[in-house]
């Protein structure tokens, strides 16, 4: 990370720069591996679908999550996991391309680019990573003496989304017009209204109904 930024671009990750939920593909990958139960993937899918229409708190989804999938799991092995699931992830076809357009651009116009999910922070990191993405925050997570997950830290939830991204821009000195941010939920409001550049990604109907009535741009 540089000293000094004239621009932010902020991203949602899943169903943004993604085409899918890298949560629930990583939690598909262990049930391939044989490192997660059937009777785990169901509940996990279950949740995430009752989390889309509303019905289950982003809170509840990562304690649920987090309880049948990587309680008492060895950070270290956790890490070795993403690992060998993003070789495979990053050869198929899961990134939206025009999200992707749009983050290549900003990193060859020297903006503080950021990364922010409430997917896990040991998925969102690898992933920011390996797209060389400047800065990211997700739901985190406590670990024991043996370096074992414990439970759940902080959900990241869409207002700590519109904080962090009005925290770099005050640390920067930048005003609203030097911000965008990039998300395709109506959840996400909180962290587009912080941008003078909101953009609608493949927006679901809400979000894309309030994009029309902005007249925000949408790709």
């Amino acid at each position: 990370m540089q000293s000094s930024y004239k621009k932010i671009s902020a991203f949602d990750l899943d169903k943004t720069l993604l085409r899918v939920n890298s949560s629930l593909f990583f939690g598909v990958y262990l049930f391939r591996k044989r490192r997660s139960s059937p009777f785990s993937l169901f509940i996990v899918i279950c949740a995430y679908f009752l989390m889309i229409v509303r019905i289950l708190p982003i809170p509840k989804i990562c304690d649920i999550s987090f309880t049948l999938l990587f309680k008492g799991k060895k950070q270290s092995l956790i890490a070795e996991w993403v690992d060998e699931f993003l070789n495979d992830f990053f050869k198929r076809d899961v990134f939206y391309q025009p999200a992707i357009a749009c983050l290549k651009e900003a990193q060859k116009d020297a903006h503080l680019t950021m990364l922010m999910s409430t997917s896990p922070i040991f998925i969102v990191s690898a992933i920011a990573k390996r797209l060389h993405i400047d800065i990211c925050h997700a739901t985190s997570y406590t670990l024991d003496s043996n370096g074992c997950y414990l439970e759940v830290e902080k959900a990241l939830l869409p207002t700590d989304k519109a904080a962090f991204l009005a925290l770099y821009a005050k640390r920067f000195h930048l005003m609203k017009e030097d911000l965008a941010a990039y998300s395709d939920s109506y959840i996400d409001l909180p962290m587009l209204k912080e941008a003078g550049s909101p953009v609608g990604v493949n927006p679901d109907r809400f979000l894309l109904a309030y994009c029309e009535r902005r007249k925000w741009k949408v790709i």
